[in-house]
């Protein structure tokens, strides 16, 4: 029984590690950024209010959980109260249209510092902030188009 907990968590770790690494986005995890972006009016709250969620492993009935994160209210931010789910794959949210649509400085610094990335949504494209630091866009304008 131990080992095959320990198969299951070197799993998990390695599957976190890909993940962390990589910079395009499948179509389930597209769906969950279409899905933030149209909760959060597609950018265009009158509050400016965002979306954002924890991406999990899933399991085997889909590609990937999601850990909503509870809305805060606040004005372009969100927040997390509790600790980092341990085996989270990714952190995503939704930037207003009065925002920068690129990862803020404390979007790369959080996936630096705790090593996943994190992607921001909004309806000028998508962009990843990776553990390295570096930004990437990974869809255009278009993207949410695909899901049509």
């Amino acid at each position: 029984m131990k080992r095959l907990l320990v198969i299951c968590l070197l799993f998990v770790s390695l599957a976190t590690d890909c993940f962390a690494q990589q910079s395009a986005i499948d179509t389930d995890l597209l769906s969950i950024c279409y899905t933030l972006w149209k909760d959060s009016a597609f950018g265009r709250d009158p509050n400016r209010t965002e979306r954002a969620a924890w991406i999990l492993p899933g399991d085997l009935s889909k590609k990937y959980m999601v850990l909503r994160w509870r809305r805060s209210g606040g004005r372009n931010t969100e927040f997390w109260h509790g600790a980092i789910p341990v085996h989270a794959l990714a952190q995503v949210h939704t930037h207003t249209v009065m925002a920068d649509p690129r990862p803020a400085s404390m979007d790369i610094d959080l996936s630096k510092r705790i090593g996943i990335s994190v992607y921001t949504v909004s309806g000028s494209g998508i962009w990843v902030a990776l553990p390295s630091g570096q930004i990437l866009q990974v869809k255009d304008s278009t993207w949410y188009k695909e899901l049509n």
